[in-house]
């Protein structure tokens, strides 16, 4: 729910992957092997920059079925590797599980549990590692709504490169913004927790809606980083025919930084979008997405644009 943590899920490709599954013990590989275009414009131009990158990945989930249909338990991991042409590389690894429970009529409960180790050579402040636990509840209130409610928590440590200057006054190109001199604190970390509220509701057998709302608390050992913040986000999918498919999403957020270090208090708003279109034949699925992530600072110098796209190609077997 951070969206100073855009770094967890930004990664976008036009990629070719194959899966490999066996229904006796719900295993499914995926490899894939990326190719795609980044820009970043920041409000001094002068570190604004785009590049083109190749990236190739690794996913594994297994899936513990049980045959009266109650209990699901679950493991995942991914490895990926992204290779800029003008820029330094980025490397993401992440493994997770999850443990899903039927607690009444129309109830189940979920317990998730997730780690992640970020690497960018580049912003080297942007490396963490970081872990998030998380517990949900979901109610079928009707046929075509569902309500969710859930709760996650967790904490980021950074590398400690105490001394470095980043390339934009602040830690790191866009990750964070801030007017703040220094860059790092030894063993510096950052806990959060982020309260979610959520809708869907099937409008009929082609269209869907979710609509959540979400408060996050962030306490940063980064001075003037720690802050509140809310959002309010919707997504929409359409299935046009039984092959394809459009998703359009919209995520609008702000947070309001403590003081610290003498700085006064300031916010910030974001407004995240993404379109996509998705075909689906037999075991071949194409994706085709398109992702823009504007923030707006109180501080201006800080504000930026990164745009996204992404075109992935599956082959499933």
């Amino acid at each position: 729910m951070k969206y100073s943590h855009l770094k967890r899920s930004v990664f976008f490709s036009c990629s070719l992957a194959i899966a490999c599954s066996s229904a006796a013990s719900a295993v499914t590989a995926t490899v894939g092997t990326g190719v795609g275009y980044e820009t970043y414009n920041h409000a001094d131009n002068e570190h604004s920059w785009s590049a083109v990158f190749v990236q190739p990945s690794l996913e594994l989930f297994h899936e513990v079925l049980p045959e009266d249909g109650g209990t699901v338990l679950s493991f995942s991991g991914h490895l990926s590797t992204r290779v800029y042409e003008s820029r330094h590389d980025q490397r993401r690894a992440g493994a997770g599980a999850a443990l899903e429970v039927p607690l009444a009529e129309g109830l189940l409960g979920r317990l998730g549990l997730d780690i992640v180790d970020f690497r960018d050579e580049e912003e080297v402040i942007d490396s963490f590692r970081g872990v998030q636990g998380a517990v949900s509840l979901y109610w079928q209130a009707a046929d075509r709504v569902r309500l969710g409610v859930s709760h996650f928590r967790g904490e980021d440590r950074f590398q400690d490169v105490s001394g470095e200057e980043s390339a934009i006054s602040g830690r790191g190109s866009g990750w964070r913004n801030t007017s703040i001199n220094s860059v790092s604190t030894p063993g510096a970390k950052e806990v959060y927790q982020t309260t979610e509220a959520s809708v869907l509701w099937y409008l009929n057998a082609s269209l869907d809606v979710n609509v959540h709302l979400a408060s996050t608390r962030v306490s940063s050992s980064f001075p003037g980083e720690g802050y509140t913040g809310s959002e309010a986000g919707m997504g929409l999918h359409w299935f046009l025919s039984e092959y394809l498919i459009v998703s359009l999403g919209a995520i609008k957020a702000t947070r309001r930084f403590v003081d610290g270090n003498e700085l006064e208090p300031y916010r910030e708003g974001a407004l995240s979008t993404t379109v996509g279109i998705g075909w689906y034949r037999g075991p071949v699925e194409l994706r085709l997405q398109w992702f823009h992530h504007d923030l707006d600072s109180q501080p201006p110098h800080s504000s930026y644009r990164r745009e996204v796209t992404q075109c992935v190609l599956y082959w499933s077997f």
